[in-house]
């Protein structure tokens, strides 16, 4: 998407404070009983680990603040990316490297993140380089270069598994994205077009084999 922004907005991308007394217990407490081992429940969609080549299939789901001579996107239209997924960890799930390619690009090259793991879901972060963002045209009519900071948010959370040699391993994922422009500098109160957009997104996510 990165690659596509800087045409306009034409390729829109997108701490429990423990307190505790130290009461002495009397003599004559009762023993406490022992607590139970927690059982084996084996592998599960919570330990498993996310690796190897997958395909996203995105599909625009809405678009806010952008008009359609702004954009060459509308809800509806869909885009693919492929992330090859290296896992920081062997036995479960944690933070990884990717490498993102547009298929339909193939020349535009690999965009390289770190994603992070926490409470189930992957997540990536990133603000787009300034020269990748967009002009904007105040309420006045003055044309404001690089007048947003654009963001863009990828959630992808695992919905099914396998196991194999004894470890349980990802199979399917849904993942959601959400690009923001936030008006930046003289931007931020020249009204016109430069409010606040954004795009998001919805994805099917499956295991490219091979």
């Amino acid at each position: 998407m990165a690659a596509r922004v800087s045409r306009g907005l034409a390729g829109l991308i997108l701490l429990v404070c423990l307190a505790g007394c130290g009461a002495q217990q009397a003599a004559d407490d009762p023993e406490p009983s022992a607590s139970p081992s927690p059982e084996n429940t084996g592998p599960t969609l919570e330990t498993a680990r996310w690796e190897g080549r997958w395909e996203f299939n995105y599909t625009l789901t809405r678009l806010v603040g952008a008009t359609e001579e702004e954009t060459s996107f509308q809800p509806g239209n869909k885009i693919r990316r492929i992330w090859d997924v290296t896992p920081g960890c062997d036995d479960r799930p944690c933070n990884s490297e990717i490498s993102a390619t547009n298929p339909d690009e193939p020349g535009s090259g690999a965009v390289m993140s770190v994603v992070s793991y926490d409470s189930g879901v992957y997540r990536i972060n990133q603000t787009f380089p300034s020269e990748v963002t967009n002009s904007c045209r105040g309420s006045d009519g003055t044309l404001i270069p690089q007048a947003f900071e654009a963001t863009n948010t990828v959630e992808v959370t695992p919905t099914d598994f396998e196991v194999k040699d004894g470890r349980s391993v990802v199979t399917r994922m849904t993942a959601t994205k959400r690009t923001a422009f936030i008006p930046k500098g003289a931007s931020a109160t020249a009204g016109g077009t430069c409010e606040p957009k954004s795009a998001e997104w919805e994805a099917t996510v499956t295991r490219v084999e091979g």
